[in-house]
């Protein structure tokens, strides 16, 4: 008997370079005339631009037939646990803020601009391109019998690979910006590989960035305070966990069951 259905849709690696190259080569010079909040406005509305374009690529090339197919709530749960290593990290960060900020200087349109809505772009660009057009080769290309625990490991090491890079790029310090990125990357990746779900990795990138970049706008901290003391110590302790948590969940069985 034929066999009508449909061919399997191979990975997008290529195409997450591409959209990648896109923005850094062509996108992000032209905030470069900008500064300040209307800087992050603009930066952000390149960043809506390249997210958009990723999700309808996607959509398409992957047959979703419609973009709600993509960004949903199925799942966000149980990619919410497997990413909870770094909610762990998050969490010390806001304890930091709240028990060891004693001054800082922010005005409303850039804590608005910079903080949130440059990093909520930040979190659906960059989830869009680097974890789910880039690994959605796992669940279009493989079959059931394919899905095994090494070819999870292969996708999120590949995601964090191209993740870490992309962070060298003006970066003061490269190697430990893509070691950094990198592993962030990797957390991200288990967290969509074990629920198919592009949006925890978005809400949590998106919390993630706002906590570790509102102490950029803090002028007096307290010297005193251990969080801050040991907040290298604890950091990487913190980072170990959600590696560690991270290899369990590509580990486990995928929630997601996609023939």
């Amino acid at each position: 008997m034929e066999d009508n259905s449909p061919a399997p849709r191979r990975g997008g690696v290529f195409g997450s370079v591409l959209l990648c190259l896109v923005y850094w080569l062509i996108l992000a010079p032209l905030r470069a005339p900008f500064q300040g909040a209307a800087g992050s406005v603009v930066d952000s509305v390149l960043m809506a631009a390249i997210g958009t374009a990723a999700l309808l690529l996607f959509v398409k090339r992957f047959q979703k037939g419609k973009w709600t197919h993509v960004i949903h709530f199925r799942n966000f749960w149980v990619g919410l646990r497997a990413g909870s290593g770094l909610l762990l990290l998050t969490l010390l960060l806001a304890l930091q803020l709240a028990t060891g900020a004693k001054a800082a200087e922010i005005t409303p349109q850039v804590l608005f601009a910079t903080v949130f809505l440059c990093k909520f772009m930040t979190g659906f660009w960059e989830e869009m391109v680097f974890r789910a057009y880039l690994m959605e080769g796992y669940y279009s290309a493989l079959s059931p019998e394919e899905r095994t625990w090494k070819k999870r490991l292969y996708y999120a090491l590949l995601s964090a690979l191209i993740f870490g890079a992309v962070h060298m790029i003006g970066s003061g310090d490269p190697l430990f910006s893509m070691v950094f990125a990198g592993t962030l990357g990797f957390i991200f990746a288990s967290a969509y590989l074990h629920s198919h779900n592009v949006l925890v990795c978005m809400l949590v990138h998106f919390v993630y960035d706002v906590f570790a970049h509102i102490p950029k706008y803090v002028t007096e901290w307290d010297e005193a305070n251990w969080l801050l003391r040991w907040n290298a110590q604890i950091r990487l302790a913190l980072m170990g966990v959600g590696v560690v948590m991270a290899l369990v969940y590509i580990i486990k069985e995928p929630a997601d069951k996609t023939k």
